[in-house]
């Protein structure tokens, strides 16, 4: 069974529909916070497979990265960034996508937490230290561009930003090491498409320069991340697919983040 609605009502038709598929696929986020998302999962039980839809998952490039990351290819992580970003349509402010209601934590929740589940999901031993907001262009009372800071691995430093008031669409994972770098740029449609773009510390000493030295691993339009999560769920039990567990890490990181913007 697949639910893909407004957030608030796809939390309704969950409650409502369950019992008729053994696995459930749920778009993100899984609720609207962390104690409705750990109701949830409590409320669906165990005896079903549930996955949420954190389709950026599928994306070629973050799959070739996170290999790339825990192989070992860029060495020991010095930092790690990541910047997502949109600036909606005219008129948007009319829709649900910005209800206050609707995306309660503001651009931390929409786009964000499909950048807080990439973090969880291609990093270890994550704490965010710090993080502020700006806001006053859709004037609804929440965060409209993040900036985050944390620490990652060992002792990798690790940013990310999120806006809803990005006119240029961006995407973008750089990932530095000490024996060379990967960059993804780009999730496809008003994003360009994407391209995963490998370094080697330098690389320049065999090339006319750094740029010429790079490997372009993929160029990617990410049509295909639905398709493949959907064929990961039904014939690989979701190995890659996340689960409500991995929402409910997503919240948790998110709640730790809205604290911060306090403090």
């Amino acid at each position: 069974m697949i639910i893909s609605a407004p957030h608030i009502e796809s939390i309704n038709f969950l409650k409502k529909y369950h019992a008729h598929g053994k696995k459930i696929l749920i778009e993100k986020a899984f609720g609207l916070n962390l104690n409705e998302a750990a109701e949830l999962e409590n409320f669906i039980g165990k005896d079903k497979k549930l996955y949420v839809g954190f389709n950026y998952r599928f994306f070629e490039g973050v799959q070739l990265l996170k290999e790339d990351i825990f192989k070992g290819k860029f060495g020991d992580i010095i930092n790690l960034d990541f910047r997502l970003g949109l600036g909606h349509q005219k008129g948007s402010e009319n829709t649900w996508r910005l209800e206050q209601k609707q995306i309660p934590m503001g651009a931390l929740f929409d786009p964000g937490v499909h950048m807080i589940d990439l973090i969880n999901h291609l990093t270890e031993n994550t704490k965010i230290t710090a993080a502020s907001y700006w806001n006053g262009f859709w004037d609804k009372g929440y965060p409209e561009d993040i900036t985050i800071l944390g620490k990652s691995f060992e002792n990798a430093n690790l940013t990310c930003r999120v806006s809803n008031v990005s006119w240029k669409s961006i995407f973008t994972i750089n990932v530095l090491g000490t024996e060379g770098y990967g960059v993804i740029d780009g999730r496809g449609r008003s994003y360009g498409p994407q391209t995963y773009i490998r370094g080697k510390r330098w690389g320049w000493e065999t090339a006319e320069n750094q740029k010429a030295s790079e490997e372009l691993v993929l160029t990617s339009s990410c049509e295909n991340s639905f398709t493949d999560e959907l064929t990961n769920i039904l014939e690989n039990n979701g190995s890659i697919a996340a689960s409500s567990k991995d929402a409910i890490s997503a919240f948790s990181m998110m709640s730790d983040i809205e604290k911060l913007f306090n403090s």
